[in-house]
């Protein structure tokens, strides 16, 4: 039976050059990541580690507003499935032929969405379960400002973005998720997540691929729900 494939596209605001370099950091895997899966390795598409600081200093204005934001993150991916079609559940694999397709379809995409002069760092990160693209750029709008808001200033440009990079991957049978607006729901940031894994007793999501997938949504899910009641007050209840 067919699966549907997704596009994946995830965005970050960065309001200090500390934070730029520290998302470079991980990037270019200059520190510790403790959920790499294979031995590949992660490919460079645009300036080593070493030039992200400079190229970004040199697209900042000379002033910048109390808490601007001087640069975004770009997270773009497909849905496993698509990567490794005959074993989606085999985190760490990947075709290599999908894989190009998925790259130049990304390199086109960041170029065309968030302007190729802006773009500081460009790497691609094949050593974690699915092959994904990271992006810094700097937001510099067609004027020639310093302007956040032109790309991600809204929930309804966000929509807008997310709609765009699915199109532009659509010729590789990659299809748009339901609007959230739809499904309710929300995204789990990626270190919650491990955070769980490792509550549950998957300390890596290799060993989370071989358990019973089933089940740990379900304890996933509970798990999520709990911090969820904690943190508001109320009770939730998981629905299937």
């Amino acid at each position: 039976m067919p699966v549907d494939n997704f596009a994946i596209l995830r965005t970050g605001k960065l309001k200090s050059l500390r934070h730029i370099e520290s998302a470079a950091k991980h990037n270019y895997r200059m520190i510790p990541v403790r959920h790499l899966l294979n031995s590949n390795k992660d490919k460079v598409i645009k300036n080593d580690y070493l030039s992200v600081m400079p190229s970004t200093r040199a697209l900042m204005p000379k002033k910048i507003r109390k808490n601007g934001v001087l640069a975004i993150e770009v997270i773009l991916s497909l849905s496993p499935a698509y990567f490794r079609p005959n074993n989606p559940d085999a985190c760490g694999e990947f075709e290599s032929d999908a894989y190009e397709n998925f790259e130049q379809s990304a390199v086109a995409f960041a170029n065309s969405a968030f302007g190729d002069a802006n773009i500081v760092s460009f790497v691609s990160h094949l050593s974690e379960s699915s092959p994904h693209c990271h992006i810094l750029f700097v937001p510099i709008d067609p004027r020639g400002r310093l302007n956040a808001a032109h790309f991600v200033g809204s929930p309804q440009i966000l929509r807008d973005l997310q709609t765009k990079w699915a199109s532009h991957v659509a010729p590789l049978g990659i299809k748009r998720g339901i609007d959230a607006r739809k499904t309710r729901r929300s995204h789990v940031p990626i270190a919650r997540f491990y955070a769980i894994l490792r509550k549950l007793g998957l300390a890596t999501l290799a060993a989370y691929a071989r358990s019973n997938i089933g089940i740990a949504f379900d304890n996933i899910g509970s798990k999520l729900l709990e911090m969820r009641a904690k943190r508001t007050g109320r009770k939730f209840e998981l629905k299937r």
